[in-house]
């Protein structure tokens, strides 16, 4: 920025075209930032270096005998603009609440006329930019003074006084025009004038012109035969305050003594027969770390909120061009967008209107917020963007402005898209990690590390609970239980299934303004494991005990997921025995040739029946919470118990004093060099069903641990 830029910025030159020149252009581009990095005290001196402008306004002298007397000067009221009602608690929005202006405030007629002539008569001549700063100093501060003491009654901190030179730059463009302008020259509201000069806040504004505000009554007293009341800033001044803060409580107003607002700027510009306050109040709820652009299609920024607080929406309004308002009526801006948060993994948000979208990218990492979203055909076209910034305040917590004049910002282009999508984690990386929790978990009850094992059992279950909808269930929608799964994969050990789910129903994400969170499955899978383990009192810790148990040794993963849902199952696996001979089932007689592993023999062996599998709806899979080995569909597991247990024939002069009607005395059980044993028993009747037959060959130790596992089905 050219160092006479930085004089007009500052206020040194009392050149009204080169100050508007400068706004306008700082507005919307670099200069901004420049003039934010020499702001701080003292700059207006350094910038002016000793050579502001200071001028006094004076009209002709009063004098003359047997005077007339025009009418008391008046005051314009206090113009309060308000921010938008609108901060909603959801995704939801609300409408924006207007404050009318009192009539007796004159306006622009209409306000796509040209911009207003700074030209007046003789005896009004205009006021130079910044003047009068030496004796406008002590009514700022004093002000302010009144305003805290309020506040300090009222239990509220007080405020500070700001620099922006919007406020008295709209003073000064107000008394040149003899109007309070709630739109500038170069057609610049007073919000974007706050931006212009460096402002990150938000503000509301009202202000005063009193006195005489018409040309003839000025020109008025200016005659000898006139005599007018004097302007007499302080009191004027103490007046506006005063007023405004009583109606300001009486109305029940955000303003100048509300907690919400934090700082004041204050503009004050005077002739000996007018005079112009304007009131900016302003919030700043955040630091911009990368300011709002808009480019390649997207929308993005970059803000650090202040005490912590969350983002909880952003609003984009479009600001009419010129050419629009001349043949539109009504609102100068329109709300076109409501900007939220990206629900998280396993949520879901419903949008009210159809202009409410939810972000691109939303990062939070408790310091600061990135966030983008695409805006190719989101925005009506080109024109000047106002971006409301709301956190958890009722007032928002900063504005900005950006204009766009080039269409191709708007089309995306992902080859500039702001931010990075993350990579997804691969599924290889996933039971990596799930394995890693286990182990982690095994290791602080003194239970040694599992292998991760290759059947697919647990992988086929995720897979079928993705696709037929169920959120968590034991049972396939074909009917299958873990144990059946198992065995049709290759399985021949023993199996024990833990499941986890997260997401949201299937179709859940397909109604009409509904949005769901993308899932995170390193999220889903951690939480699932750390809850497995230290809150499943519901489940009577039985998922817990099967993490930890020393009774297996590997374990199978199953991931299987999609945009808004995770399926997670645990295969726990051990193989005690191999069968070098399968077991089958030959009418009624049962053979099977196991090959315990060393330091385990074969005590007995328990055949359970399962009915044939039928399918299952997610309904009724989701209403069983666990399984038995046999039994069929139930989870009440103390009424099963197996139909068959084969016992080994006693030896040689001994015998077997009683027996269970289920007990068989096998009729072969002979063991081989190499460690197997051939078993042969006669079942007679029980097994003359159709179904799945679940042979469980058990250990003859002490633990009766289970070594294997087998399903026929017929």
């Amino acid at each position: 920025m050219a160092f006479n830029d930085y004089r007009v910025a500052a206020g040194c030159t009392d050149d009204y075209n080169a100050v508007l020149d400068f706004v306008s252009r700082s507005v919307f581009d670099t200069t901004v930032g420049e003039l934010a990095a020499v702001r701080g005290d003292g700059w207006v001196q350094e910038v002016c270096d000793g050579t502001k402008a200071v001028t006094t306004v004076s009209p002709p002298p009063l004098s003359g005998a047997a005077p007339s007397t025009l009418p008391e000067p008046t005051a314009a009221n206090r113009t309060p603009t308000q921010p938008p009602n609108d901060r909603p608690d959801s995704a939801e929005d609300s409408t924006t609440k207007t404050v009318a202006i009192p009539p007796s405030v004159t306006r622009p007629a209409n306000p796509t006329t040209p911009a207003l002539s700074l030209t007046t008569s003789a005896t009004s001549p205009p006021k130079p930019y910044a003047a009068l700063q030496d004796t406008v100093a002590p009514l700022r501060q004093m002000a302010l003074d009144t305003i805290n003491e309020r506040r300090r009654q009222l239990g509220v901190a007080p405020m500070e006084l700001g620099n922006s030179v919007a406020a008295e730059l709209h003073a000064d463009q107000s008394l040149a025009n003899l109007e309070l302008l709630d739109v500038t020259e170069r057609e610049l509201s007073p919000e974007m004038l706050y931006a212009a000069t460096g402002g990150r806040g938000y503000i509301r504004w009202s202000g005063r012109i009193s006195g005489y505000w018409d040309e003839s009554s000025i020109i008025d007293c200016g005659s000898r035969l006139v005599i007018c009341e004097s302007v007499v800033p302080d009191k004027a001044v103490s007046s506006y305050l005063n007023r405004g803060i009583v109606e300001d409580l009486a109305d029940g107003r955000e303003g100048l003594v509300s907690p919400e607002w934090s700082k004041l700027h204050l503009g004050i510009a005077y002739t000996e027969l007018t005079i112009v306050i304007v009131e900016y109040i302003e919030r700043q709820g955040l630091d911009y770390i990368r300011e709002p652009t808009i480019g390649g299609g997207f929308l993005s920024l970059e803000v650090r909120p202040k005490s912590k607080q969350n983002v909880e929406v952003v609003q984009v309004f479009r600001h009419r061009l010129s050419a629009d308002n001349s043949s539109q009526t009504g609102e100068s801006k329109t709300k076109v967008l409501s900007i939220f948060e990206s629900p998280r993994s396993g949520y879901s948000v419903v949008l009210s209107s159809d202009i409410s979208v939810v972000a691109d990218y939303w990062a939070d990492d408790g310091e600061s917020i990135q966030l983008a979203v695409a805006l190719e055909g989101r925005l009506p076209g080109l024109g000047t963007y106002e971006f409301v910034i709301w956190t958890e305040q009722e007032v928002p917590a900063s504005q900005y402005f950006i204009r766009v004049d080039d269409p191709k910002v708007l089309l995306k282009d992902l080859t500039d898209r702001p931010f990075e999508t993350p990579e997804r984690p691969s599924m290889e990386s996933l039971r990596l990690l799930a394995l890693d929790l286990i182990n982690i978990d095994r290791e602080r009850y003194g239970a040694p590390p599992v292998t991760l094992g290759t059947n697919d059992s647990a992988q086929l279950h995720a897979e079928d609970a993705l696709k037929a909808g169920y959120l968590v269930g034991h049972w396939t929608a074909d009917g299958r239980k873990p144990y059946m799964l198992y065995r049709l994969a290759g399985g021949t050990g023993t199996v024990a299934e833990n499941a986890a789910g997260s997401g949201l129903p299937p179709g859940a994400c397909e109604e009409p303004r509904v949005v769901c969170g993308l899932v995170d499955p390193v999220a889903k899978i951690t939480e699932p494991q750390w809850a497995m383990m230290y809150d499943d009192g519901d489940s009577d810790w039985g998922h817990r005990d099967t993490i930890i148990s020393p009774n297996y040794d590997t374990a199978n993963i199953g991931i299987a997921s999609n945009d808004h849902r995770l399926a997670f199952y645990q295969h726990f696996e051990y193989n005690g025995s191999t069968h070098v001979e399968e077991p089958v089932l030959d009418g009624d007689l049962l053979r099977l040739r196991p090959r315990p592993l060393a330091g385990h023999g074969i005590g007995h062996i328990a055949m359970y029946y399962d009915p044939p599998p039928t399918p299952k709806s997610p309904a009724e899979i989701d209403l069983l919470t666990s399984y038995c080995t046999g039994g069929g569909f139930t989870d009440d597991c103390d009424d099963v118990g197996p139909i068959a247990v084969v016992l080994k024939p006693p030896t040689s002069g001994s015998y077997y004093s009683s027996l269970d009607p289920e007990d068989i005395v096998a009729l072969t059980w002979n063991e081989r060099s190499d460690g197997s044993i051939d078993i042969e028993a006669d079942l007679h009747s029980l097994v003359d069903r159709p179904g799945v037959y679940t042979i469980i060959v058990q250990s003859s130790l002490d633990d009766r641990r289970i070594l294997s596992g087998y399903s026929v089905f017929r």
